[in-house]
């Protein structure tokens, strides 16, 4: 691994050769690379956290680097804010660069939106830029300040230059996930979805308490649940992993899903389907606020306030005490879609 990029963590980099890097693929690429210096400052490349600032609405082009992040939750809410903005300049001509090293879940998502915008993998080099052409740097998102300060759809907005209230709450529930062409894979028989596992140990549930939420949803609905984690219940189906377009088919047919705070809860909300989410260490504010059909669940400790990832063994241990308590009694269990 190299480590030369935490020493410019929230900023993309420049290599010899002119091309961009961002410090995620930097830290996990086997090779040292050469001449690596932070993206040189210009009037034309913006960072929100640095320097806060409004786009001038008489761009040609705007290069957006790591525009999605290198999460599939981030990439969703970062496409709509994109999606929000080129709404509001259907002219401008948006390219998205991701990185090399982004996971595939949303490469996958990037290449299902190609018709939105220009998709570039990093390392690459940028074009000429000029008072119509700019980039803006998103690197490192969740070392932002602003990412844990914000709402999540908020920071993306504004990290674009676009102040927040110009994006309707209508346009800010991923409903442009309702325009992929996506395959027919869920059963005919009704079901509820359920998905335990967040991107982080930290806010994955414990595989003892999913157990205990099996029960509740077989008893609460009377339906098969499916999901992606390997649990042996009489009501549960076990899925084996599948492409990113077949999981966001099996979120769009359900009828009820039960969530971490993962990605699925925004896919969830995409589809309109009543979701219950489940928070143990960031505000579900900053998460769903703009969802009418989601009901959070708010389970954080103070010592948990804020994290979203910690191999610290006490951190952990005081998340698995909040899962441990009897929040389960306590879910507002909401009417089916289509009930």
């Amino acid at each position: 691994m190299n480590t030369l990029a935490h020493h410019w963590l929230g900023a993309s980099l420049v290599d010899a050769e002119h091309r961009i890097w961002l410090p995620f693929d930097v830290a996990l690429h086997p090779e040292l690379i050469p001449g690596l210096q932070p993206l040189p400052h210009s009037p034309y490349v913006r960072h929100a956290d640095k320097t806060p600032f409004e786009l001038p609405p008489h761009l040609t082009s705007l290069h957006v680097i790591n525009a999605t992040g290198v999460a599939l939750g981030d990439a969703i809410m970062g496409l709509t804010a994109l999606i929000g903005l080129k709404r509001l300049y259907p002219a401008l001509k948006i390219v998205v660069y991701y990185g090399r090293y982004a996971p595939d879940a949303v490469k996958s998502l990037l290449r299902l939106v190609s018709h939105w915008f220009e998709v570039v993998e990093l390392p690459a080099r940028l074009p000429a830029l000029g008072p119509r052409h700019w980039v803006i740097d998103l690197a490192d998102v969740v070392a932002r300040p602003s990412f844990g300060r914000l709402h999540m759809l908020d920071f993306f907005i504004q990290s674009l230059g676009v102040p927040a209230a110009l994006i309707p709450r209508i346009n800010r529930q991923h409903h442009w996930l309702q325009d992929l062409s996506l395959p027919s894979v869920a059963p005919a028989e009704p079901y509820v979805f359920f998905s335990p596992r967040a991107s982080t140990r930290l806010r994955t549930m414990p595989e003892h308490v999913q157990y205990l939420v099996l029960d509740a949803l077989w008893q609460q609905y009377r339906l098969p649940v499916y999901g992606f984690e390997a649990l042996t219940h009489p009501a549960y189906h076990h899925l084996a992993p599948v492409p990113t377009r077949d999981y966001l088919a099996w979120v769009r047919s359900a009828r009820f899903v039960f969530s971490t705070d993962s990605a699925t809860l925004h896919v969830a909300a995409g589809f309109d389907v009543p979701t219950v989410a489940v928070f143990v260490s960031i505000d579900p504010v900053l998460r769903v606020k703009d969802y009418p059909q989601c009901f959070a669940m708010d389970i954080r400790h103070p010592g948990l306030y804020g994290l979203h990832r910690t191999d610290e063994a006490s951190l952990l241990e005081v998340a698995q005490r909040q899962w441990e308590t009897h929040w389960l009694s306590r879910v507002p269990w909401p009417a089916l879609k289509g009930a």
